[in-house]
């Protein structure tokens, strides 16, 4: 029963999913402000049910969240734009802050060589839109804080595998999929991208496996 309370995020995905793949730009961009508050919502109420707890961490990385689509509302006013990018980037460190409490004592040389092999994949994605401009450096710090996310959730799993290990690791990286896509789609934009699929997904994915694990 208390699985229904997650049909407040997903129809409201879905609707969302819909007006972006018939191209109705106002609806859909009007659609992606509700995302994070029904997630949040569902998240809120599952934990209500379920008697579990949840960490102020993952409070603070569902409300960027919601910052960064609001201020990212309007992507023609730089100051705006630049907002809503680090205001996604807190919420990735947020993210990492609760995954590590999660942890506890972590495994130091599993972290330096998981950080070590992540480190150069991003270096390597990266290079291809080093255009010697500002943006570029914005690229490397956002490579950075998602290497944390990526690293965190990587230890996780293998320090501490189970179910909730395991959705936060995949969340973690569906996360880091979709970023990566934000990239590839200022690039060369396509038709319908998967970007908020796959960002929602993992969010969503994140925000179970945090609740569940910080409870267990």
């Amino acid at each position: 029963m208390e699985f229904l309370v997650w049909a407040i995020f997903f129809l409201i995905l879905g609707i969302y999913l819909y007006f972006e793949w018939n191209e109705k730009r106002i609806e859909t961009q009007r659609m992606k402000l509700f995302l994070m508050p029904s997630l949040f919502l569902s998240v809120f109420l599952f934990a209500q049910i379920r008697q579990l707890y949840v960490p102020s961490a993952l409070k603070m990385a569902l409300l960027l969240g919601f910052l960064g689509d609001l201020l990212l509302f309007d992507k023609n006013k730089r100051a705006l734009f630049m907002g809503g990018v680090f205001s996604f980037l807190a919420g990735h460190l947020f993210y990492t802050w609760t995954i590590f409490e999660i942890i506890g004592e972590a495994n130091i040389l599993l972290l330096f060589f998981s950080s070590l092999i992540y480190g150069v994949m991003i270096f390597f994605f990266l290079k291809e839109y080093d255009d010697h401009s500002g943006f570029f450096y914005l690229y490397c710090l956002y490579g950075v804080v998602v290497l944390s996310i990526a690293v965190s959730s990587l230890s996780l799993l293998l320090e501490k595998p189970g179910l909730e290990a395991f959705m936060i690791f995949a969340g973690a990286h569906l996360f880091m999929i979709s970023d990566m896509g934000i990239l590839k789609d200022f690039k060369k934009p396509r038709r319908w991208s998967p970007v908020i699929l796959l960002y929602s997904l993992g969010q969503f994915l994140l925000a179970m496996g945090i609740v569940l694990g910080s409870s267990s």
